[in-house]
Formats: C-alpha cells, sequence, structure tokens
C-alpha cells in the first residue's frame, strides 16, 4: 500500500508541479555532465558553452557557485580549465541541486516553521515537512554519474532508507 505522501511525491513529481528545474539547475547540471564526460581533462569554459548550447556568460557565473561548492576546480592560464572536483560516481544530486536551485523544499514551512504567517492555523506543515524529506533522502542517494548514465533510478535503490516506502520510478522523463 502506499503511504499518503509517497502518493502526494509521485503527483508532484509527475506533473512537474512546484519541482521544476530553473534554467539555473538545468544549465548547471549540462555544465557538470559536461566535465564528467572528460574526467580527466581541463575542459574551457568557451568549449563547454558550445559543446553544450548554452550561454557563456551564464556558465561563467555558474562556475563561480560550483567551484565556492567545491563540486568542480579549476586551473588558470594556458591550457587551463575546469574538472569536476571528484568522480561523478561521488557527487551526489542533493548536493548539486542545493547549490544551484536552493533550498529543495515545496513549501517554505517545511524547513522553516516561522517562515510561514499561517503557522499556528496550519496542519499541513507537518505533512509537507515529510515529503521534503522524503525528496532530500531520495536525491542523496543518487549521484551524477547515475544521471548522466541513464540508470533507472527507483526508491528501492536504497531500501534501508526508514522514509521510502514504494518503488518510485524516476527516469529522465518521470513514468508513473
Amino acid at each position: 500500500m502506499t503511504s499518503l505522501v509517497t502518493q502526494v511525491i509521485l503527483i508532484l513529481l509527475k506533473y512537474e508541479y512546484m519541482f521544476g528545474l530553473s534554467t539555473k539547475g538545468d544549465y548547471g547540471l549540462s555544465f557538470l555532465e559536461a566535465l564528467a564526460e572528460r574526467p580527466d581533462d581541463l575542459i574551457s569554459l568557451k568549449d563547454i558553452a558550445k559543446t553544450k548550447r548554452l550561454p557563456l556568460k551564464y556558465i561563467e557565473r555558474l562556475a563561480g557557485l560550483l567551484k565556492k561548492a567545491e563540486l568542480i576546480k579549476s586551473k588558470e592560464g594556458a591550457g587551463g580549465g575546469y574538472m569536476l572536483a571528484k568522480p561523478a560516481r561521488d557527487i551526489q544530486l542533493v548536493n548539486v541541486l542545493k547549490v544551484l536551485e536552493g533550498d529543495l523544499s515545496p513549501t517554505v514551512c517545511a524547513v522553516d516553521v516561522q517562515a510561514c504567517a499561517r503557522a499556528g492555523s496550519c496542519q499541513m506543515r507537518h505533512g509537507w515537512h515529510h515529503i521534503h524529506q522524503q525528496i532530500q533522502d531520495l536525491l542523496s542517494h543518487y549521484t551524477l554519474n547515475d544521471l548522466i548514465n541513464n540508470e533507472q533510478l527507483t526508491i528501492n535503490k536504497f531500501t534501508n532508507s526508514k522514509h521510502m516506502d514504494n518503488q518510485l520510478l524516476i527516469s529522465p522523463k518521470v513514468s508513473i
């Protein structure tokens, strides 16, 4: 039997309601993908922009964010460029998306009850908090490598999770 929380997550994911990637997230993941495709090479931002069809000025800003978060490293000068700071298999999606998208909460109250003007009268915040925790758990069990290599992403990949109780299927095109 599917829990109510899991059913809500399925609906939200299916319709991309509230959980769509921003341009920043989309371009940032494409930028990381370019680096993961050539893990031993330093790659210039110009090459990444051309290969992935991304605006150079935009990925220059993303490079700063990703470097500050220690997801990538760089070398300046002739022959310089960017590379992943560690193998793609060691980069959790939750960490990437937090840098690119900010807090991955479906609602403000899921992480900060005080931020909601209706906190005293709303009973849904506990459910939203639980959904937020499940999203965090799900994304923490998948890596950049899983996403790039088109691995079948399923909740049952991590059967010991105390929060997951269903076999949600998440693939590049969410199928439910």
